[in-house]
């Protein structure tokens, strides 16, 4: 992923785009249906992919004061890649994966791994 920064040392507006990698550990299904209710035809099919690709994009803001670093972002990501089978018996064209996420970050500074001054050789 590319990380763009902008703005001064105490405040920054971050931007960060590029591809993903993921690979499936395990999965789990547990389906309720009510009385009435229909079962889909993907309703417990095991998932045909377990490898997965895609675009992200987050935003956030970063500020540096002299307790830490707090950190909002925002990401999407779309799968460029299809989860369950696509044949002509379902009537699913397409089963990709979209998420959307919000984090919050606080981190502790340490002396140690500050940079070093800049007139330092």
């Amino acid at each position: 992923m590319t990380n763009f920064n902008l703005g001064n040392q105490e405040t920054r507006f971050v931007i960060n785009v590029g591809p993903y990698v993921s690979y499936l550990l395990s999965e789990k299904e547990k389906i309720n249906l009510l009385e009435n209710e229909v079962e889909m035809d993907y309703y417990r099919k095991k998932l045909n992919n377990k490898y997965g690709f895609g675009l992200c994009l987050g935003l956030g803001i970063s500020r540096h004061n002299s307790i830490g670093l707090f950190h909002v972002e925002s990401r999407i990501s779309y799968s460029l890649t299809d989860i369950l089978p696509n044949t002509g018996e379902s009537y699913l064209s397409a089963s990709k994966n979209l998420n959307i996420e919000l984090s919050l970050s606080y981190m502790i500074g340490s002396k140690s791994l500050k940079r070093p001054d800049k007139n330092v050789i």
